[in-house]
């Protein structure tokens, strides 16, 4: 990752929130695919999978 340069406290500050609103939607993207993860490999969607 290349190095930044800031110039002023309120740069580093809007860079640190839209680092923090990342960090927020890589957990909820971690979250969407446990939970669909989960759901694939519940038995009615196993044994679905089977009977066609």
């Amino acid at each position: 990752m290349a190095k930044q340069v800031f110039t002023s406290f309120d740069e580093i500050d809007q860079r640190l929130a839209i680092l923090k609103l990342q960090r927020e939607i890589d957990k909820e993207q971690l979250r969407l695919h446990v939970n669909r993860t989960k759901a694939n490999f519940y038995p009615t969607n196993l044994l679905g999978g089977l009977v066609e």
